[in-house]
């Protein structure tokens, strides 16, 4: 599962990985982690509320009567948390588009 703790310490050794969850059902959940640790964990696109980070009013979580398109808005605050810059978002809703993968360590594998 893309948040879970084991995988983004992995993958996150020297850079910054973000994982989401898409729960079936309900919530959406991210984690982040930098360079082998998780710093943050949080239900993403709730509220809005006072307390909420700037983030969420820049990525339109307060807007419930419009829907992205393939969970844009989540995908983009992901995305800027990672501190990933997307010029051409084109491959993001292309389900044609060919798709890198990346092989876990075997002591991750399932």
């Amino acid at each position: 599962m893309p948040s879970d703790d084991a995988v983004l310490r992995a993958i996150s050794a020297g850079t910054t990985a973000y994982g989401v969850y898409f729960n079936p059902k309900g919530g959406t959940f991210g984690t982040l982690a930098h360079d082998r640790e998780v710093v943050a964990s949080e239900e993403i696109g709730i509220g809005p509320h006072h307390s909420d980070p700037a983030a969420y009013w820049t990525f339109r979580f307060w807007q419930r009567n419009h829907e992205f398109p393939y969970g844009a808005d989540v995908l983009a605050h992901c995305c800027a948390a990672a501190g990933l810059r997307i010029s051409d978002g084109r491959d993001a809703v292309d389900r044609d588009a060919p798709r890198r993968w990346v092989a876990l360590p075997t002591r991750l594998q399932r």
